[in-house]
């Protein structure tokens, strides 16, 4: 099982929208990272490699403003 290093850490939001919003994550191996949220929003992607270690920059969309 693929566990979580450091993160999840929110890295972006679109305040002018409020519907979209970036989290990143570093994981321990590669593999597809994904965020699910409870109104049903979220996203995922798969992990890329820098130096042996795996990132993610996953794209969370669907969010509802202010929620």
């Amino acid at each position: 099982m693929t566990a979580l290093r450091l993160g999840p850490l929110l890295r972006y939001v679109d305040w002018e929208r409020g519907e979209s919003a970036t989290v990143w994550v570093e994981a321990d191996r590669p593999c597809t990272a994904e965020v699910r949220c409870e109104d049903g929003a979220g996203g995922s992607t798969r992990t890329f490699q820098i130096a042996g270690h795996h990132y993610a920059l996953i794209p969370v969309t669907g969010l509802r403003p202010g929620a």
